[in-house]
């Protein structure tokens, strides 16, 4: 049976910061926070230069930052199959729900949230947060 604690799946981006406070705002008693972002092998984690200042390592930083507020566990997993990288995670660590940002892309998060549901090996929810111009 899988525990009550929570993933918060981010980007390389800082308006990932209110899915980890949604993850934060549901977690009580003794249940834990994860946060993964999942980049892979082939990219730089520190990302491209833009005019002096490394965009995606300042942002990684700043979810880092965020996690450590709210008492969450973030982990960078390397792999070229986000949805194998995430169910790994999840079965390793037994977690009962998963928080995923929307996308503009009209069914990307919901197909993401299908293929872990269906590859996982128990009953997970999966919450969608809408991007913030949808709300």
């Amino acid at each position: 049976m899988p525990r009550k604690d929570i993933l918060v799946c981010v980007t390389r981006q800082k308006t990932c910061e209110r899915l980890i406070k949604e993850g934060a705002r549901l977690i009580s008693g003794e249940e834990k926070l994860y946060v993964v972002n999942v980049s892979p092998g082939g990219w730089s984690l520190l990302g491209q230069q833009y005019k002096g200042v490394d965009q995606a390592a300042e942002a990684l930083e700043y979810l880092f930052e965020i996690s450590k507020n709210y008492e969450a566990h973030m982990t960078v997993l390397r792999s070229e199959d986000v949805v194998e990288a995430l169910v790994d995670f999840l079965n390793k660590k037994e977690i009962s729900t998963v928080i995923l940002g929307g996308s503009k892309e009209e069914d990307h998060a919901s197909a993401m949230a299908k293929k872990i549901k269906r590859k996982v090996g128990y009953d997970l929810e999966v919450r969608i947060l809408p991007t913030e111009d949808e709300e």
